[in-house]
């Protein structure tokens, strides 16, 4: 094995971690190919009623399950203590259920993926995106349940009858399984040391392995190197995620309420976004698949920002000052207001689909620091506007307190413009503010991938 194909125990957590994270190809219901890994869990790509079917995972793992002359499906309804019914859901989206594993393995792991509902689309909403993130930490859940699970099998989940892009679907996998798997070291650490897992598989079956195992090993080798430093993996870039949540707005906004007027101003946000797109390309080259830089990166973007109109006001008082640097500060100042103003909106209007990607006290301090860069902003293009008549001091006052110098006789339409976004912003900031409150009251899960 390949050491960029596997992922130490002691090198990531100290302590320990998983000693191997591999990609395999084989039958996941081939008693062979478990002996020969000495697997003795697997992972059925299930659906809702946990009955069984004729297709992919779950076909195969039904039909090599049989005990006592009993289906699979009878010995799962017996294991839950539920009726045989078939419509029966035993097993909802993103979850998952463990039973025994009878004559193939010790136990099986059901977990029900998500769907792909953009008609084979290679942009999935953002819903069934998280949807199938929890199925893989909930696979996790189960193994913290029965801590002597030592090898398990997991196949790529969503990829096969579900028809979830099986590029997307492997980065979703090993990304999830890792953070997870991380997240229970941080968080508990003696229940993680006490553990018996050593092994854990994700497996292409062998129909489709020769044209897929190279990209699912090439996403393994990428995302090791993260978690061997004991860093969170992201397995969706900026401009993606902006893409999931177009999709999520166009597929099932109408569902929740937000019809013609919410649903297209919630859609034209997404868009507006797009014209942003350097600051949003600049995070994946630089944060790329690292959880932690990306951040990183936000922050020191976001700082910057913050920065730029000091460096303005200095280029506009210099003696260099010139009719093109005029224009030039100005078309700056108002694309970095007009970015940061879109996020901090995107944030309200958006929430229900977006995921808070830190702590609450992160959030609101990067709050203070937009709440600044917006302000001085704003007192660089009132400065602008009345270059010869007020000092610097009298345009941060307008900035930060909405007032206006006593040197201007009368407010022209650009002051108004300039006052009445000013105070359009403040109350944003006052509105997101609140929110951050609500959100102490009713705690949201942050952190994602």
């Amino acid at each position: 094995m390949n050491k960029t194909e596997t992922i130490n125990i002691r090198a990531i957590a100290g302590i320990r971690f998983v000693e191997h994270l591999q990609v395999v190809c084989g039958n996941i219901a081939d008693q062979e190919f478990l002996t020969k890994h000495d697997i003795d869990t697997i992972v059925n790509a299930a659906n809702p009623t946990l009955m069984g079917s004729n297709q992919g995972v779950d076909g195969a793992i039904h039909k090599a399950i049989r005990y006592q002359n009993k289906p699979f499906g009878e010995l799962i309804c017996e294991e839950l203590q539920t009726s045989q019914e078939k419509s029966m859901i035993r097993c909802k989206r993103g979850e998952a259920v463990i039973t025994g594993g009878y004559n193939l393995c010790k136990y099986v792991i059901h977990v029900v993926g998500a769907k792909n509902d953009q008609d084979n689309s290679k942009v999935i909403s953002s819903s069934r995106i998280f949807q199938l993130e929890n199925c893989y930490t909930n696979i996790i859940q189960a193994v913290k349940r029965q801590m002597n699970i030592r090898n398990i099998a997991i196949p790529i989940v969503g990829t096969g009858e579900y028809g979830m892009p099986f590029e997307l679907g492997v980065r979703i996998a090993i990304a999830s399984i890792g953070n997870a798997l991380l997240e229970w070291r941080q968080l508990e650490p003696e229940t993680f040391d006490m553990c018996e897992l050593q092994n854990i598989y994700f497996v292409i079956h062998d129909s489709a392995c020769s044209q897929r195992m190279g990209y699912a090993k090439e996403i393994l080798a990428q995302y090791v190197e993260l978690l061997k430093m004991g860093h969170r993996v992201s397995y969706l870039g900026q401009v993606e995620e902006l893409k999931s949540y177009r999709a999520e707005i166009e597929r099932y906004d109408q569902q929740k309420g937000y019809f013609s007027i919410a649903k297209g101003m919630r859609l034209g946000l997404i868009l507006l976004r797009y014209v942003f797109l350097p600051f949003l390309l600049l995070k994946d080259a630089l944060g790329k698949q690292d959880w932690e830089k990306q951040r990183f990166v936000a922050e020191c973007i976001t700082l910057v920002k913050a920065i730029l109109p000091i460096v303005a006001y200095w280029f506009l008082t210099s003696n260099k000052s010139s009719m093109i640097i005029t224009i030039s500060v100005i078309v700056v100042m108002i694309y970095c207001l007009c970015d940061t103003v879109t996020y901090l909106l995107a944030l309200i209007v958006l929430g229900d689909i977006q995921q808070p990607s830190a702590n609450l006290g992160r959030s609101l301090l990067l709050l203070l620091i937009n709440y600044m860069e917006i302000s001085l902003e704003m007192s660089v293009l009132y400065y602008v506007n009345h270059l010869q008549n007020i000092l610097y001091r009298d345009a941060v006052l307008f900035g930060v307190l909405g007032e206006l110098s006593g040197k201007v006789e009368q407010m022209g339409i650009i002051d108004y413009m300039l006052k009445l976004s000013n105070e359009g912003i403040k109350f944003m900031f006052l509105s997101l503010i609140f929110a951050s409150f609500v959100n102490q009251v009713r705690p949201r899960k942050f952190r994602k991938s």
